[in-house]
Protein backbone atom coordinates (compact mmCIF):
# COMPACT_ATOMS: atom_id res chain seq x y z
CA UNK A 1 0.00 0.00 0.00
CA UNK A 2 1.27 3.62 -0.81
CA UNK A 3 1.26 6.49 1.64
CA UNK A 4 0.57 9.71 0.48
CA UNK A 5 3.55 10.66 -0.85
CA UNK A 6 3.42 7.74 -3.40
CA UNK A 7 5.76 5.25 -1.60
CA UNK A 8 5.26 2.10 0.24
CA UNK A 9 6.69 1.51 3.59
CA UNK A 10 8.41 -1.85 2.31
CA UNK A 11 10.05 0.57 -0.48
CA UNK A 12 8.54 -1.65 -3.19
CA UNK A 13 6.00 0.09 -5.79
CA UNK A 14 3.62 -1.09 -8.97
CA UNK A 15 6.50 1.18 -11.11
CA UNK A 16 9.07 -1.18 -9.72
CA UNK A 17 6.65 -4.34 -10.31
CA UNK A 18 6.11 -3.20 -13.52
CA UNK A 19 10.19 -2.97 -14.12
CA UNK A 20 10.91 -6.07 -12.88
CA UNK A 21 7.88 -7.80 -14.88
CA UNK A 22 9.32 -5.95 -17.83
CA UNK A 23 12.97 -6.89 -16.75
CA UNK A 24 13.09 -9.62 -14.76
CA UNK A 25 14.86 -12.22 -16.46
CA UNK A 26 17.64 -10.05 -16.96
CA UNK A 27 18.03 -8.66 -13.30
CA UNK A 28 17.78 -12.27 -11.70
CA UNK A 29 21.64 -13.47 -12.54
CA UNK A 30 21.30 -17.50 -13.23
CA UNK A 31 17.31 -17.53 -12.72
CA UNK A 32 16.58 -20.57 -14.45
CA UNK A 33 19.11 -22.09 -12.50
CA UNK A 34 17.98 -21.08 -9.05
CA UNK A 35 14.13 -22.59 -9.84
CA UNK A 36 15.67 -26.32 -10.72
CA UNK A 37 18.21 -25.17 -7.58
CA UNK A 38 14.60 -24.67 -5.36
CA UNK A 39 12.85 -27.76 -7.44
CA UNK A 40 15.35 -30.14 -6.44
CA UNK A 41 15.19 -29.91 -3.04
CA UNK A 42 11.28 -30.31 -2.87
CA UNK A 43 10.43 -34.14 -2.11
CA UNK A 44 8.87 -36.29 -5.29
CA UNK A 45 5.92 -37.55 -3.88
CA UNK A 46 2.32 -38.07 -5.37
CA UNK A 47 0.58 -37.05 -2.18
CA UNK A 48 -1.27 -33.42 -2.20
CA UNK A 49 1.05 -31.10 -1.18
CA UNK A 50 0.39 -27.40 -0.23
CA UNK A 51 3.17 -24.98 -0.99
CA UNK A 52 3.50 -21.14 -0.12
CA UNK A 53 4.92 -18.78 -2.38
CA UNK A 54 5.84 -15.72 -0.51
CA UNK A 55 6.71 -12.33 -2.66
CA UNK A 56 5.76 -14.58 -5.47
CA UNK A 57 6.12 -11.94 -8.30
CA UNK A 58 5.94 -12.92 -11.65
CA UNK A 59 5.10 -16.99 -11.10
CA UNK A 60 8.05 -18.12 -12.38
CA UNK A 61 9.01 -20.30 -9.83
CA UNK A 62 5.32 -21.65 -9.12
CA UNK A 63 5.11 -22.22 -12.81
CA UNK A 64 7.70 -24.30 -12.58
CA UNK A 65 6.69 -26.43 -9.61
CA UNK A 66 3.43 -27.07 -10.57
CA UNK A 67 4.89 -27.77 -14.24
CA UNK A 68 6.73 -30.80 -12.26
CA UNK A 69 4.51 -31.82 -9.41
CA UNK A 70 1.25 -32.72 -10.45
CA UNK A 71 -0.21 -33.02 -7.22
CA UNK A 72 0.75 -29.62 -5.50
CA UNK A 73 -0.91 -26.51 -4.78
CA UNK A 74 0.51 -23.29 -4.45
CA UNK A 75 -0.95 -20.34 -2.90
CA UNK A 76 1.24 -17.08 -3.83
CA UNK A 77 1.03 -14.15 -2.15
CA UNK A 78 2.27 -10.65 -3.12
CA UNK A 79 1.94 -6.97 -2.10
CA UNK A 80 2.03 -6.23 -6.38
CA UNK A 81 -1.46 -6.08 -7.93
CA UNK A 82 0.54 -6.28 -11.08
CA UNK A 83 2.97 -9.21 -9.64
CA UNK A 84 -0.12 -10.51 -8.89
CA UNK A 85 -1.79 -10.38 -12.30
CA UNK A 86 1.04 -11.32 -14.25
CA UNK A 87 1.67 -14.90 -12.08
CA UNK A 88 -1.91 -15.73 -13.25
CA UNK A 89 -1.14 -14.96 -16.36
CA UNK A 90 1.94 -16.76 -16.12
CA UNK A 91 0.52 -19.67 -14.60
CA UNK A 92 -2.02 -20.35 -17.57
CA UNK A 93 -2.83 -24.38 -17.76
CA UNK A 94 -1.81 -24.42 -13.57
CA UNK A 95 -3.95 -21.73 -12.47
CA UNK A 96 -6.45 -24.45 -11.13
CA UNK A 97 -4.15 -25.53 -8.53
CA UNK A 98 -2.94 -21.58 -7.38
CA UNK A 99 -4.47 -19.44 -4.87
CA UNK A 100 -3.27 -16.03 -5.31
CA UNK A 101 -4.01 -13.01 -2.17
CA UNK A 102 -2.32 -9.91 -2.17
CA UNK A 103 -0.08 -9.39 1.38
CA UNK A 104 2.06 -6.47 2.28
CA UNK A 105 4.80 -8.41 4.54
CA UNK A 106 5.99 -5.26 5.52
CA UNK A 107 2.75 -4.11 7.12
CA UNK A 108 2.52 -5.10 10.61
CA UNK A 109 -1.38 -6.09 10.98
Amino acid sequence: MENGIGFSPSGWDENDSKTFIDYGLFFVPDRERQHEIICSALPETTCSTKIVDLCCGDGLLAKEILGRFPHHQLYLFDGSVAMLEKAKANLGEYIDRAVFTRFDLAKDD
